[in-house]
């Protein structure tokens, strides 16, 4: 079951084209669900963005 977080929002004002962006923390935290929750935003926004041209 995944909660949502506050570290989403934080990484979405983060990530920025050209830079690298380095998650990092303990064992069984959730840095590989964040970043692909967060991976699922750029989708849709991608899906989302391309069906208005």
């Amino acid at each position: 079951m995944y909660i949502p977080q506050a570290q989403l929002e934080n990484l979405r004002k983060t990530v920025t084209a050209g830079k690298v962006t380095i998650i990092y923390g303990p064992r069984r935290v959730g840095k590989t669900t964040l970043i692909q929750k967060f991976m699922d935003t750029l989708n849709k926004s991608n899906r989302s963005g391309s069906e208005s041209e």
